[in-house]
């Protein structure tokens, strides 16, 4: 491809090439200033905006400082061709509008009304279309560090979010051990037996986030409370303890406000020193739990309350 040739003063300029030369000598120049003085021998003696500039030069979905770019472009153009903004010999600063190009054009130059028609090849030139695509992927990791800050700044608000505090507290303050707690209907109260192998052992049940207990019953071998489906009664298991007692394990009620226990259903066990039993869930006028008897299997019955 044959070249296409500009001169001013003691430079040349190859739009084709995309190259600047002064006195035969390579000059370097980056692709931005090219295109500046493209343009501007293109419309030579005219004012030529920044807008304009701007449209050239970068694509319109680039994101970056064009005032900045395109400032620190026309200063490297100006330091290639030596030139001076305070007193310019080619490029000439228009306050607030844009650059002229004020030089020049040598004999044997290419006539002007032929630099239009060429300066247009320079977009077509491999040189132009990286200068776009260059553009482009500037554009990509800037939008990349751009979505990079919001993730961080969304994932760092919610990892500074407190956690909701969880307070342990207790629910009695009795000495010894409280098992086979069950909580009443609407969860206010709870029922459950209480053991310190002396004198407190039995059902107690016990306002939650109150101080004080209420003790039902006063029988170690009471265990398992439950409660009826109205919150009212409470039922326990119930096995005579005393020494040298036959124990007849059954099911007692009381009023959950502590009356005194009655016997609401029973079942024998004969010939066996002990049992265990737990698992109980009320229904209306039913109760069912689970028993199991010492070197037994355990069983699931179902009592009607008397």
């Amino acid at each position: 491809m044959s070249s296409v040739t500009v001169r001013f003063d003691i430079f040349e300029i190859d739009l084709r090439a995309g190259e600047l030369r002064k006195q035969g000598r390579l000059v370097k120049l980056q692709e931005q200033p090219f295109r500046i003085l493209s343009l501007l021998l293109e419309r030579c003696g005219e004012v030529v905006t920044r807008e304009e500039l701007r449209q050239n030069l970068w694509p319109a979905d680039t994101f970056v400082d064009f005032d900045h770019g395109l400032n620190s472009a026309v200063a490297r153009l100006r330091e290639a061709l030596c030139d001076s903004a305070d007193k310019p010999r080619f490029i000439e600063t228009v306050a607030k509008r844009g650059y002229r190009f004020i030089g020049p054009l040598g004999d044997g130059g290419l006539a002007l009304s032929k630099v239009a028609d060429v300066a247009a090849l320079v977009d077509k030139t491999p040189a132009g279309k990286y200068a776009r695509g260059k553009a482009w992927m500037t554009g990509i990791p800037l939008m990349v560090l751009v979505c990079a800050i919001g993730l961080w700044a969304f994932y760092r608000k919610t990892a500074e979010r407190p956690l909701p505090s969880i307070e342990v507290v207790p629910l009695v303050s009795l000495r010894g051990f409280q098992v086979t707690p069950a909580f009443s209907p609407d969860g206010k109260q709870v029922a459950f037996r209480n053991g310190d192998g002396a004198h407190n052992t039995g059902i107690y049940t016990a306002l939650v986030g109150g101080e004080k207990s209420l003790r039902l019953t006063s029988d170690s071998g009471d265990c398992c409370p439950t409660w009826s489906p109205d919150g009212r009664q409470n039922l326990f298991y119930h096995c005579d303890s005393r020494p040298g007692r036959h124990r007849t394990p059954g099911i007692q009620g009381t009023r959950s406000h502590g009356n005194r226990a009655r016997l609401v259903a029973r079942r024998e066990v004969s010939g066996l020193p002990r049992s265990q039993c737990g698992g109980f869930a009320s229904l209306l006028d039913l109760i069912a739990f689970v028993c199991r008897l010492q070197h037994a299997a355990a069983d699931l019955t179902s009592w009607r309350i008397t």
